[in-house]
């Protein structure tokens, strides 16, 4: 590792501090892998290589946008990657007492996939179709697996209110679903449009527009 740091020359080996070292490993043997001459290329990550056909730039630019809190990011993040707790990964992961993948909130005996749970379940009770009608209202052709993976191409000035739905609407779901209760619509728009009041009032105003 030392030998690298040296042989490229960027770094003084000196002055390096922690968290220098530390970011220098991760990238040489976590996140990068040897690409096509000397460059290194970034390894994707398992939902990248599921979808290849996806704008992944695109999609990770989104998790980035001025406006966006950080509890709205981390659940993008986790509903991009697949890894919140829907009963089709803790079946796939073999957890204990999860003897099937299928939604416990309705009758349908559909796997609980994180597209069911928050686009396709009816224990949304219409929350769900709202999100959807309105995002279609700027794309109207979108469909609930490019909405699950920010498969979404927007213009610039429809980036952070799209975004910003989408991410507030459904993580309201997901916590209806995690406490085993069912959507109350009502309270999730109420709660959509007092976050939506903080972001008009905030220095990100120049970013948002109604959808």
């Amino acid at each position: 590792m030392i030998r690298n740091v040296k042989h490229e020359g960027l770094l003084r080996i000196s002055t390096m501090t922690t968290s220098m070292w530390y970011k220098v490993i991760l990238e040489s043997t976590v996140t990068h892998r040897a690409g096509q001459g000397t460059a290194n290329e970034l390894i994707p990550c398992r939902v990248e290589e599921k979808y290849p056909d996806k704008d992944w730039d695109r999609a990770w630019s989104y998790l980035v946008l001025p406006g966006l809190p950080s509890d709205l990011t981390s659940f993008l993040w986790l509903m991009i990657h697949n890894l919140l707790p829907t009963k089709e990964r803790l079946f796939r992961l073999g957890m204990p007492n999860i003897n099937e993948n299928t939604c416990d909130f309705c009758d349908r005996q559909a796997i609980d996939s994180i597209q069911h749970a928050l686009l396709q379940c009816p224990s949304n009770d219409t929350t769900n179709s709202f999100l959807l009608e309105a995002i279609r209202r700027e794309l109207p052709d979108v469909q609930p697996e490019q909405v699950v993976l920010l498969d979404l191409p927007l213009q610039p000035d429809q980036q952070l209110p799209v975004i910003y739905l989408i991410a507030c609407v459904l993580s309201q779901i997901w916590e209806y679903r995690k406490n085993k209760k069912h959507s109350n619509p009502a309270s999730i728009r109420a709660n959509l449009e007092a976050s939506i009041q903080i972001l008009r009032k905030s220095r990100h105003y120049q970013y948002y527009k109604p959808c």
